[in-house]
């Protein structure tokens, strides 16, 4: 709901590209959301949300574009002079279109005043930390800073101001502008070109524009590097694209950066629809009514059309704005017309764009009155004149410029001496057949038609019907149009019919669809007929009543032979192919599939005694898992066929048979023996005491491989790869992780051996050693100047570890410098270079190791922590007596 004020005049009203906005009265508190071409009054404020833009168009001509998250109070003073307040947010004033009598455009954001005069637009950005950005697309702008400075912004310039009011190097976006909408008339992305000035700087920079999908730059689509040009050519879908514009100095370091949005608009050319190309328009004296109709073309407000007597559209003779895709013109006189349309965009005020392509007509006056075209009755169609259940319809086509028609019935072609003429003024006529005087026989009709004037058509050619006593039933019953047999099941195919007919019948076939040549014609008496052979083909039958002056022939149907489906193709085992059959693994027998087939039956068998072994049936893939474990090896023939499915319109069909020869042969595997699958390993032993596997095989083996490979790493990792390996194999010394092994192997017949799965085993993380106890000098010990008069060291020590091999001690500062630190195998240790000491707190650590014979540590424990402090006398400054000094 959008309130309007009655004592109180607009000065301004509000449009929306997305959602809405919401208003405050200057003198409210409460929040209004608006609506389209609501009123702005003087002293409101507006508000944007989320996604959400909208224009403020005031009565001098000045518009106002807010973006989403934007916040203004708009004023209209005395002088006719604007003023707008920005509390947040982006803002783009356009003054170009501002009339005589407005009186400019004074923005405040951020204590920064900036005064616009006509011609101009420009661009204003407040920042939640008080920046103010402004940039100047067209005309100039005159600043005044927060200190009071003066400074003038010229077209194609940027002006920074930092929160105390001093300029900042700045990155100005010359091309797109700011929130910029691009149409595209077609779905493929398009080449934008991007443009940018750097200013308030004379350093020299690299620059990179970063394309993303979404505002915070989590999903990069675009990444350009165009080095010290301030220009790129990008290619964007037709989406909301986010850009960015990165300037680098020399030492790769970001100094700047500017973001900005674009969005491609998919609004495809119209496509002309009516009049179709080259269509003619008839007509003799009434001028035609033509009805233009063309494709839409998405976020166009309304459409130009163009009429022309000339393909260049010099002069057009119609010129139509139109806001819907069509338009009806009666004006036209005869002639050759070309037509287009091109749609009409608000958006960025592009206008006029993306004309569609040239389209033709011709309107043809004509002389005489055309003669109407004949519907119904068809020809030699039949007519019940005397148990009718409803009237005889006749009907033809409309004549625009005909009034009036007239029927005629008449018993001879050359419609002399008619036996029933009817007038009407539409374009159809029904009479009861019961009250008129049709005897049975052929009949003839004709139409004519007649102008306000009086002028009469000619007749069109007549057409002929036959008036029959009662309903005449004569129509072929199965098989049915287009049906489609298997050439071994047409001798059983029965053929039926139903007439009532008085006249002698006949049955008739032929492979041409006028009966130009019968190849079968039978006479006949009873409603079916069988037993007839036909070969591959296609044939067309009907039935024909002949009366002594006419043959009434049924309407034809057309019938298919068709011969087997072709056979499918074995694939695997192909011919004297091997199947290997692995062991509690079903061996997969694949053909490729036949033309028309639904399912299929395999066959294996013998090929010594074509005993049949195995056979299955409806099978709809093409591919069947068969086990053949438990038979034995050897040769064996498979046979596959295809079938089809009965119809309504096509019979069953058998297909041809495609064999193959195979020799069956069993593969054994190599057996993986130990360790045991999913086995867990202690990682201490599996560094000290690796395990070892083993495996073995019944086949001969030519050639094997062991591979060991870690597989909890992001990229599976091959450790260990041993050619021939001996059939029990130490492992190396592994970290903590999962892995896999497995023997590769093939036989000295060139056959797989490895087995089908590889075998799993964890080592488990190696424990941490115990932390050291029993630390001396123990926490906050203080060594004073009494302890270093009597030795010069301190000493440390600590109760030994279980499995520790040695230790690490370590003494740090305060800020953290190592002063000392000691790998040793005791545990205890000393510390005598007291030069390093001062007054303060050290603290020093002792962490236990457990090292094999390279060094390698493979336990550790958590640093035991401990502290003590140095409590020497403060030196004081020396003070010298007055004179010269001498030496060092």
């Amino acid at each position: 709901m959008a309130l309007d004020k009655n004592n109180e005049k607009e000065i301004a009203t509000i449009t929306f590209k997305y959602k809405t906005a919401q208003r405050r009265f200057e003198e409210g508190s409460i929040w209004d959301r608006l609506k389209q071409e609501s009123k702005i009054y003087n002293g409101d404020t507006i508000r944007t949300a989320d996604l959400s833009e909208a224009t403020l168009h005031f009565t001098d001509g000045n518009e106002m574009s807010l973006i989403d998250n934007t916040m203004t109070q708009v004023f209209l003073n005395e002088d006719n002079q604007l003023k707008a307040l920005l509390s947040g947010g982006s803002i783009t004033i356009d003054t170009t279109n501002a009339s005589e009598n407005s009186g400019g455009v004074i923005l405040s954001l951020n204590g920064v005043d900036v005064e616009i005069e006509s011609g101009t637009t420009l661009n204003a950005t407040g920042t939640e930390t008080n920046e103010v950005e402004i940039q100047v697309f067209n005309g100039e702008a005159n600043v005044t800073g927060k200190d009071g400075t003066k400074r003038k912004i010229i077209q194609g310039n940027k002006l920074a101001l930092s929160k105390e009011g001093t300029q900042k190097a700045t990155v100005a976006v010359l091309n797109p502008k700011p929130n910029a909408k691009v149409i595209n008339h077609t779905k493929n992305p398009m080449h934008i070109p991007f443009e940018w000035k750097v200013s308030g700087t004379e350093e020299t920079f690299n620059y990179s524009v970063e394309i993303s999908s979404d505002p915070g730059f989590k999903n990069i689509t675009q990444t350009i590097d165009t080095g010290r040009e301030t220009n790129a050519l990008i290619y964007l879908p037709n989406e909301l694209s986010y850009y960015r514009i990165i300037c680098k100095d020399e030492n790769a370091i970001q100094r700047a950066v500017i973001n900005g949005r674009i969005q491609l608009i998919e609004s495809m050319i119209p496509n002309p629809i009516a009049p179709v190309i080259d269509y003619t328009f008839n007509y003799r004296k009434q001028k035609p009514v033509i009805r233009f109709l063309w494709s839409e073309s998405k976020y166009a407000t309304s459409y130009e059309l163009l009429v022309s007597d000339n393909p260049n559209f010099i002069n057009p003779i119609i010129v139509q704005r139109s806001a819907l895709p069509s338009s009806i013109i009666s004006t036209l006189e005869s002639g050759k017309y070309y037509w287009r349309v091109t749609p009409f965009y608000t958006i960025n005020n592009m206008g006029l764009d993306g004309s569609s392509a040239v389209s033709t007509f011709t309107i043809n006056q004509q002389g005489v009155l055309s003669a109407p075209s004949l519907i119904y009755p068809s020809e030699n169609a039949f007519v019940n004149t005397k148990t009718a259940s409803s009237n005889i319809n006749f009907s033809w086509k409309l004549e625009r410029e005909a009034v009036k028609y007239n029927l005629i019935i008449s018993d001879n072609q050359d419609l002399t001496d008619p036996k029933l003429s009817f007038t009407t003024d539409v374009n159809h006529f029904s009479f009861d057949p019961s009250t008129q005087a049709l005897h049975n026989g052929k009949w003839f009709w004709s139409v004519y038609g007649i102008d306000i004037e009086g002028n009469k058509s000619e007749y069109q050619k007549p057409r002929s019907f036959y008036a029959v006593d009662g309903e005449v039933i004569q129509r072929t019953v199965y098989p049915p149009d287009h049906y489609s047999i298997a050439q071994n099941l047409v001798n059983d195919l029965r053929f039926t019919w139903k007439s009532n007919l008085p006249f002698d019948k006949r049955f008739e076939i032929s492979n041409t669809e006028d009966f130009s040549k019968i190849i079968y014609k039978q006479y006949i008496h009873d409603n079916t007929l069988s037993g007839i052979n036909l070969g591959i083909g296609t044939y067309y039958w009907r039935i024909v009543s002949s009366s002594p002056d006419q043959d009434y022939p049924s309407q034809a149907k057309k019938l298919t032979v068709m011969g087997p489906l072709e056979a499918p193709v074995c694939l695997i085992p192909d011919i004297n192919k091997r199947a290997l059959v692995r062991p509690d693994k079903p061996f997969d027998f694949t053909w490729a599939s036949a033309d028309g087939a639904n399912y299929y039956k395999l066959t294996v068998k013998n090929p010594f005694t074509d005993d049949v072994i195995f056979e299955k049936n409806l099978i709809e893939a093409t591919k069947y898992s068969l086990n053949m474990e438990n038979l034995p090896e050897g040769f064996y023939v498979w046979t596959i066929q295809g079938f089809s499915y009965e119809t309504e319109l096509q019979s069953r069909r058998t297909g041809k048979i495609d064999e193959a020869k195979f020799e069956l042969k069993k593969i054994h595997p190599v057996e993986l023996v130990s360790p045991e699958d999913n086995i867990s390993i202690n990682g201490v032993d599996a560094i000290l005491k690796p395990s070892s596997i083993s495996w073995k095989t019944k086949d001969e083996v030519k050639k094997s491989q062991f591979v060991l490979t870690r597989t909890d790493l992001k990229q599976p990792e091959v450790i260990v790869r041993i050619d021939n390996p001996s059939y029990t194999q130490t492992l190396p010394s592994l970290h903590s992780g999962t892995y896999t092994w497995t023997i590769l192997a093939d036989s000295v017949d060139g056959f797989d051996l490895s087995p089908s799965e590889p075998r799993h085993f964890t080592i488990t993380p190696v424990p941490p050693l115990d932390i050291p106890t029993k630390l001396v000098p123990q926490a906050r010990t203080k060594f004073d100047g009494a302890y270093f008069k009597s030795t010069k060291e301190i000493s440390f020590s600590w109760a030994p570890v279980k499995d520790a091999t040695h230790y690490i001690i370590k003494i740090q500062k305060k800020d953290g410098t190592v002063i000392f630190e000691k790998k040793l195998k005791e545990t205890k240790t000393t510390f005598s270079d007291i030069s390093k000491l001062e007054r303060g707190t050290f603290t020093w650590t002792v962490e236990a190791q457990h090292c094999i014979a390279n060094g390698m540590a493979i336990q550790e424990s958590a640093p035991a922590k401990n502290s003590f402090v140095i409590d020497l006398p403060a030196l004081k400054a020396t003070k010298l007596k007055e004179g010269v000094m001498y030496g060092k």
